[in-house]
């Protein structure tokens, strides 16, 4: 059995046990660009297709050199003395009639290819897995190549993953990494997240919330209530977290001295921690004991459990619980 603990609007810091008593529902449970600069040959390069520019971004051609696929700045002719070479298999571009070009914020574009790699692919990966590059056109000599790697398809093992989310003005492009023993009970969860931003065109570290607006809308609020009972407590074993993974083991450790937080700038909102407890053992209540009153450490004003049902503890419950 897994449990998940999420943080939202308030720096985390508590210690937990749980109770094993009615029968209750039981709780479930970035790569390296591989592209490089391209020495000048006498091979002609044929161009295939070309995105549009952005605000102080010339147009990004995407060119054939033999087998080899090409990125340049093109501002007004593709500079393919300084393109860039791709890892991404040349089959990826056969059917596409149009180079994808996705707004990121101020004014500016990025283009993001994904492919599919099969055994006629030629790319030196496992079948089944998909190839994603995420390139930028840039006013230097040569574009930019944020990521150009394989990533996993069916998040059955560790791997780099990227996710791209249209908006109604900007697409949000995240590139982080995936861990199975590490998500939200059956939820692929983003690690280490860190986000295209437009105004330099850089990947940055990035708080990101796991759960989405739509499950925290209807997650149930659970009202926890200050209580001096000892409820028979079940031996968890921590699992890890997104952030803070060195003192994890703290959470669970029952001591009011020790505490697990996510070590975080700011409100640390959607870091999480997973536990482990025995697959026969019902759960129906959940002990925090928060921080002593002039602790260092903050108090959590929301926390999120997150089981098959996901419910969420109110916020003004905390403040209650951390005054008592």
């Amino acid at each position: 059995m897994r449990v998940l603990i999420l943080c939202s609007a308030a720096s985390c810091a508590f210690t937990i046990s749980f109770a094993a008593q009615a029968e209750a529902p039981a709780l479930a449970g970035p790569g390296l660009p591989s592209a490089a600069l391209v020495s000048p040959v006498n091979e002609p390069v044929k161009e295939l297709l070309r995105g549009p520019p952005g605000r102080k971004q010339p147009a990004l051609g995407l060119g054939l050199r033999g087998d080899t696929l090409l990125v340049a700045n093109c501002p007004t002719r593709c500079d393919w003395d300084n393109a860039v070479r791709l890892g991404l298999p040349s089959a990826a571009v056969r059917e596409m009639s149009t180079l994808p070009s996705d707004p990121i914020g101020a004014g500016r574009r990025a283009t993001v290819l994904k492919h599919e790699v099969s055994s006629e692919s030629g790319a030196d990966v496992a079948t089944g897995t998909h190839w994603v590059t995420i390139v930028v056109a840039t006013d230097e000599g040569s574009p930019r190549v944020l990521f150009d790697a394989a990533t996993n398809a069916d998040n059955a093992k560790p791997g780099d993953q990227v996710l791209v989310t249209p908006g109604d003005k900007q697409t949000e492009i995240v590139v982080g990494r995936f861990d199975p023993a590490l998500q939200l009970c059956g939820r692929p969860t983003l690690l280490e997240p860190r986000m295209l931003v437009g105004e330099d065109l850089q990947l940055h570290r990035v708080k990101y919330q796991r759960l989405s607006s739509e499950v925290r809308a209807a997650a149930p609020r659970i009202v926890a209530s200050p209580s001096d009972r000892r409820a028979p407590l079940v031996r968890l074993s921590p699992v890890g977290a997104s952030s803070g993974a060195e003192n994890v083991a703290a959470a669970v450790d029952n001591s009011p001295e020790t505490y697990w937080t996510e070590r975080r700038s700011g409100a640390g909102e959607g870091e999480f921690l997973v536990l482990r407890a025995p697959e026969a053992v019902p759960i129906s209540a959940v002990n925090f004991a928060l921080p002593r009153i002039g602790s260092p450490a903050l108090s959590p004003r929301e926390v999120w459990l997150v089981t098959d049902t996901t419910r969420s503890m109110s916020p003004s419950s905390f403040e209650r619980a951390s005054k008592a």
